[in-house]
């Protein structure tokens, strides 16, 4: 039996939203690989968002008309809708960065479980 994944969501700016050292947590992952990720896809965020004016054209044409429409609207995010920047401060008194992510930054956020090729995929 797989023991239930439990996050501590809150809502912030009327939005809900999972703070990154949690999701490290839960997915047994280091909370600087997580930034290293959410780094990696700032600096790429304008390749990963960007589609042409027709994506029928620049994707892969077997994709459903839902799909498309699923990345039109990942195509009008902003990265810092998705990944607000937080910090906490540790035990020893040091303030350290994280991001609160709301469902699309959770979604987005390429973890060291998911393929390469999903973050080479323009969205």
């Amino acid at each position: 039996m797989t023991p239930d994944i439990l996050f501590n969501v809150i809502i912030k700016n009327r939005s809900a939203v999972v703070n990154s050292r949690d999701v490290a947590k839960v997915f047994h992952k280091r909370h600087m690989n997580i930034l290293q990720n959410i780094d990696r896809l700032k600096k790429d965020w304008s390749n990963l968002t960007g589609l042409k004016s027709e994506p029928s054209k620049t994707l892969n044409p077997k994709l459903s008309p839902v799909d498309l429409e699923t990345l039109n609207n990942v195509s009008k995010l902003k990265f810092d809708d998705c990944f607000i920047p937080s910090s906490y401060i540790t035990k020893d008194g040091r303030t350290v960065r994280s991001f609160d992510m709301n469902r699309d930054g959770f979604t987005l956020e390429p973890s060291s479980t998911c393929p390469k090729s999903f973050t080479s995929i323009p969205l």
